[in-house]
């Protein structure tokens, strides 16, 4: 990387990461002659705790421009700088994340959902931080009450096989659960969704809540996500308890809001805004603005 930005005269550097272990990349670009290097967090924690600590000094010293997706991200990364750092969107395509009803009355028919069902859908990796488990413990106490409900879970990772077979070892029926696997349609598959669930255990941003309100769905999310997600009145945030989850959904009102997708781009969430507000940062940055 080192010998590409020297050769290439390449005057910024735009790195992602989680924590201080960016500081590798950092040098890199600094040894080369890059005058602008931009270190962007993405989530509230990192993996790599005592390496984050040993390296936060150096890695200090040699950003010169912080960005994150929220405030908390920006704390993790940037501590007491946080003030000082831009706040940029993880912005989606809200052209694609806009209610279909065609597509909802296809995806329910693919998997043989009755048109009287509620489904419960949720997006994401199967891992700690996404805490599916507690979606499942929650979803078996859901359905011993009413078994009008659905649960949808799209994503894969290092612990799908597990939570599958531990959904049939507590007696979840198999009609009652689809695993569906990583997905490159979740824009399509939303739209079959009645409500959206993210019970995760932290996040920097936690995008894919954005993109269910873009379809229109309500939203309920863990309040370890940060509150920039509530782009409309159809969000609640609560603590991961089960019984708080269950009544929360057996007291809501599901129906689909189509003008959601126009709110969610008015207030700065499409991606074509976002890519702005970052090329001016670069412009300014390299000096043309």
């Amino acid at each position: 990387m080192k010998k590409y930005i020297k050769e290439n005269s390449i005057e910024l550097c735009h790195f992602h990461g989680n924590s201080a272990t960016l500081t590798i990349d950092l040098l890199a670009a600094k040894l080369a002659g890059c005058k602008n290097r931009i270190a962007h967090c993405h989530n509230s924690k990192c993996d790599y705790k005592i390496a984050n600590q040993l390296l936060k000094p150096f890695f200090n010293s040699l950003y010169t421009v912080g960005v994150a997706c929220s405030d908390v991200a920006a704390a993790n990364m940037f501590g007491k700088n946080r003030n000082s750092i831009y706040i940029i969107k993880n912005g989606i395509d809200t052209q694609k994340f806009r209610f279909n009803n065609e597509c909802r009355v296809n995806i329910r028919k693919e998997f043989n959902i009755m048109h009287d069902k509620i489904v419960l859908g949720h997006v994401g990796g199967f891992n700690e931080q996404k805490n599916q488990k507690f979606l499942i413990d929650m979803f078996k106490n859901l359905y011993s009450i009413n078994s009008a409900y659905m649960l949808v879970l799209v994503g894969d990772g290092e612990k799908k096989q597990e939570l599958m077979q531990y959904s049939s070892n507590i007696g979840i029926k198999k009609e009652a659960i689809l695993f569906l696997g990583n997905r490159s349609d979740v824009n399509i598959l939303m739209n079959a969704f009645d409500c959206f669930l993210l019970p995760s255990i932290f996040e920097g941003l936690g995008i894919v809540a954005i993109e269910a309100q873009s379809i229109g769905l309500s939203c309920i999310l863990s309040n370890e996500v940060p509150d920039i997600t509530k782009v409309t009145d159809n969000v609640v945030y609560l603590p991961l308890d089960i019984d708080k989850w269950t009544y929360e959904i057996l007291g809501a009102k599901y129906s689909i809001n189509e003008r959601q997708c126009n709110f969610v781009r008015e207030n700065g969430w499409d991606i074509r805004d976002c890519v702005k507000d970052l090329e001016n940062i670069y412009l300014k940055e390299i000096g043309e603005m």
